[in-house]
């Protein structure tokens, strides 16, 4: 989700309520003992306005399910994914997630609200960002607390390609390769960044091989 540079908060959310908060987010049940942080109060995911934040509390996952599970009077959904929990929550135009992880003798708890009722957005997600042909957006988040997006995209490239072909486009709509920040490419690389700037703005384009094609991940900044 948001970047590593998050604030640490001194309360994240209020303790569990039914009703909505004044800024018309649901407030998040956070059991006592939580330590919790904000990953980002505004931003758009795929078109939908969206919050996201994280705690970490002294208790199993099990058990952190069980008091969401009271929490929300059991109208919950809980789906096991590998090692990770993930608990569904509907409330009103909202819908929340809980994904939970072990960590030592507690639990992380990773939250997503996305709000339903908000407008379609009128072109698809990464519309406006060159991909190479035959690639996929998975997400496209826009912050809008600290202005910056991050991109997500499945390329059927090999990192190199995928690297080659963004140092060849990118300097066609302004933007200028960072060779000191960059880590290049070669013809075997597991994972290589590339980093640019355009102004005020910066991209750090990261490139991960996969099974098939390559991750392509572009953290956008504008100062």
């Amino acid at each position: 989700m948001r970047r590593t540079d998050v604030t640490v908060l001194a309360a994240l959310l209020a303790l569990a309520s039914a009703g909505a908060h004044a800024d018309g987010w649901p407030d998040v049940p956070m059991p006592d003992g939580a330590q919790g942080e904000w990953v980002a109060r505004d931003m758009v995911n795929n078109g939908l306005p969206m919050r996201a934040s994280r705690y970490q509390v002294p208790m199993t996952p099990a058990q952190l399910v069980e008091y969401l599970r009271r929490a929300w009077n059991g109208m919950v959904v809980v789906d096991e994914i590998g090692e990770q929990t993930i608990v569904g929550h509907a409330q009103d135009d909202h819908y929340v997630t809980v994904d939970i992880r072990r960590e030592g003798t507690g639990s992380v708890a990773q939250v997503g609200i996305v709000r339903m009722s908000a407008q379609r957005p009128s072109t698809a997600p990464g519309k406006d960002f060159p991909r190479p042909s035959g690639s996929r957006v998975v997400n496209d988040i826009e912050y809008i607390d600290e202005p910056g997006r991050t991109l997500s995209v499945e390329a059927p490239l090999s990192p190199y390609q995928s690297d080659t072909y963004y140092r060849q486009r990118l300097p066609g709509d302004g933007w200028k390769l960072d060779v000191a920040g960059s880590r290049p490419c070669v013809a075997m690389s597991v994972q290589c960044s590339s980093s640019y700037s355009r102004g005020k703005e910066t991209m750090v384009l990261t490139f991960t091989r996969m099974a098939e094609g390559t991750s392509i991940v572009a953290n956008q900044t504008r100062r």
